[in-house]
C-alpha cells in the first residue's frame, strides 16, 4: 500500500500545476503528508481514533 499512494503522488507532482523543487527528495519532503493522505482518504483508508483501535 506505501507503494502504491508513493505512486500516486509521484503521478500528482508531475501534474503542470505542481510545484515541486529539483533535486532528490525522500517522500514527506517531496509531497508533504498531505497529498498521500488525500491518495488514501481515495483509496477508503480512514483515520482511527484511539479508542475505535482498542475495541478491535
Amino acid at each position: 500500500m506505501t507503494g502504491s499512494l508513493l505512486a500516486w503522488a509521484a503521478a500528482r507532482a508531475v501534474q503542470p500545476d505542481a510545484v515541486l523543487k529539483p533535486g532528490a527528495h525522500g517522500p514527506v519532503a517531496a509531497f508533504g503528508l498531505d497529498t498521500p493522505r488525500l491518495g488514501a482518504a481515495e483509496a477508503g483508508v480512514r483515520e482511527a481514533d484511539g479508542a475505535s483501535a482498542r475495541r478491535r
